[in-house]
């Protein structure tokens, strides 16, 4: 909790950029800083607890068996498990956002125009209509088992493309104010 007998804009901004629970005039009598300390404690509390759960959801997400893709509004993929690079066969890098398709290797990204989300086929996928049904509706899916044609990228090199079946559903998330989806996969 700051504490200032400066209220000036340009001092109240500098405090702001710190990460604060309060700010006190010093000419505030006692009773406002009793309030102002018991909210900050409060706050820093809520705080707390919210890190706490959040590392505890991240511990979920990367210990999960089952492949854990989030992926955004426009199908971006924006986080994976470990599970799921090893079911796709990719990794996703921290400067690459691939799209559904792309990260699992789906043969039809190489139709046109080569983006996963607009071939004619994309508009067949039951998993691309899922996570478009999902994020538009704010409603999970129930489990689907579908089979999908996968490319698969060998240690040598070589690409080998085979059909695999991929058990799934998608569930809604919110992803900095924007409507999200994950996905839990298994091969």
């Amino acid at each position: 909790v700051f504490m200032s007998s400066h209220t000036d804009a340009e001092t109240i901004r500098k405090t702001e950029q710190i990460t604060s629970y309060g700010y006190v005039v010093k000419s505030s009598n006692d009773i406002a800083l009793d309030v102002q300390i018991k909210m900050a404690l409060k706050l820093f509390a809520a705080y707390t607890a919210a890190r706490r759960e959040k590392e505890n959801l991240e511990q979920v997400f990367e210990a999960n068996p089952l492949g854990m893709m989030i992926v955004s509004h426009d199908c971006e993929v924006i986080r994976v498990n470990g599970t799921a690079e090893r079911i796709a066969g990719r990794s996703l890098t921290a400067t690459s956002r691939p799209r559904c398709g792309d990260f699992l290797g789906c043969v039809n990204r190489h139709l046109e125009p080569r983006i996963c989300g607009k071939t004619p086929a994309c508009a067949s996928c039951i998993l691309y209509t899922d996570i478009r049904q999902t994020i538009e509706m704010r409603r999970a899916t129930p489990v689907h088992e579908e089979p999908f044609r996968i490319e698969i990228s060998g240690g040598d090199g070589s690409v080998v493309t085979e059909a695999r079946t991929l058990r799934y559903n998608v569930s809604p998330v919110s992803l900095d104010d924007q409507s999200g989806a994950v996905v839990a996969f298994e091969d």
